[in-house]
């Protein structure tokens, strides 16, 4: 299993099952997180991820912004309450890239002070909690409502600041 955004943990899961007559009854699971450190780089995939990682590397330093942005944040309701730079700049980037009608985006990581100046992929990448791969929904305006109360649900003022209760 791997755990974490960038996979930055990885866990060996040992389960055991007993089986019956029609059905399995899970008897034992074992979990151990393992030390990547503990493990030598392998060279030969190194060598052959080579490419790949130069890839990312250029990929990481393209600048997605054409002038000096400020997209400070000073906490949930900035980027809530109203308009926003930082989540305009995710939405650009996922029109950009996709050609939808409408993007929405997740809020910036817990912590997040936010981005400034000329914005690289990888900056963003490192500010924005992220799927591994675009998702693609089609939802009728009911299920819209749902989504949008269940979040509001969850939001709440606490010591005068705008915070997120799931």
């Amino acid at each position: 299993v791997q755990a974490g955004q960038n996979a930055e943990q990885l866990i060996h899961v040992k389960i055991n099952f007993k089986k019956r007559t029609n059905s399995f009854e899970l008897e034992n699971v074992e979990s151990k997180i393992v030390d990547l450190n503990e493990y030598k780089e392998d060279e030969a995939l190194l060598d052959l991820t080579y490419y790949d990682r130069k890839t990312v590397e250029h990929w990481g330093k393209e600048i997605l912004t054409n002038k000096d942005i400020d997209a400070h944040i000073d906490g949930l309701d900035d980027v809530i309450t109203k308009p926003h730079a930082f989540t305009q700049l995710l939405h650009d980037s996922i029109r950009r890239k996709f050609d939808y009608d409408i993007s929405c985006v997740h809020l910036p990581t817990s912590g997040e002070t936010g981005l400034s100046g000329q914005i690289t992929n990888e900056a963003l990448y490192n500010a924005y909690p992220h799927r591994d791969v675009p998702s693609k929904l089609t939802l009728n305006a009911q299920q819209i409502t749902t989504l949008l109360e269940y979040s509001y649900s969850h939001t709440e003022f606490s010591r005068c600041t705008l915070m997120i209760t799931i």
